[in-house]
């Protein structure tokens, strides 16, 4: 098998690299790649052949995920917008502005509240205000929101926004430097009138 075998390291303990893993091992292995990839049983059955498991068949590989009540069809990957929710909540972020119409001694002033909610756990906070949003205001937001989700320990890998021209690629790239992903939902709207 030089070495590409399925060995103690991945079935089990103790497998014999001439007689293979058992019928349970690949059972085993068969679910995790089912259920840590979401891959469907094609790619599944070409996985197992790259890590040297043999006479096992395409069939044998959809009967074992569809008695686990796994869809053995790939499309099972694309998922809902709600499995996407709950597989990332724990690192998933969102980020919006709010506008609150305040008067002052000048007349009537709208301010932006840049906020920020983490979805796993309901925790927010308003990361800044301003009367005029400039891109540089925004992306130093973005860098205060990054330091605020570090000290209370709840990293983003990603920070949904909507469409809104005062999220420029530079807010995108603060966050990309610290290993989060941005990304836009919710229709595209053209300017108030």
């Amino acid at each position: 098998m030089g070495g590409r075998g399925v060995g103690a390291g991945e079935c089990g303990a103790g497998v014999d690299a001439e007689a293979g893993p058992t019928a349970d091992e690949i059972r085993a292995l068969v679910l995790r790649l089912g259920r840590e990839t979401g891959w469907g049983y094609t790619r599944i059955l070409g996985e197992l052949r790259k890590l040297g498991v043999r006479g096992v068949s395409r069939t044998t590989v959809k009967t074992i995920l569809k008695d686990a009540g796994l869809d053995p069809s790939p499309e099972r990957v694309l998922g809902t917008w709600d499995t996407f929710v709950r597989r990332h909540a724990v690192t998933l972020w969102a980020s919006d502005f709010l506008t609150v119409r305040t008067t002052t001694l000048g007349g009537l002033v709208d301010l932006y509240l840049l906020c920020f909610i983490h979805v796993g756990t309901r925790r927010a906070f308003v990361a800044g205000i301003s009367a005029n949003p400039t891109r540089w205001w925004v992306t130093q937001q973005a860098r205060n929101a990054s330091m605020q989700m570090g000290e209370w320990g709840l990293p983003a890998t990603h920070v949904l926004i909507d469409h809104d021209t005062k999220y420029t690629a530079v807010f995108d790239a603060v966050l990309a430097a610290e290993g989060c992903g941005v990304k836009r939902v919710g229709p595209r709207l053209g300017p108030r009138t």
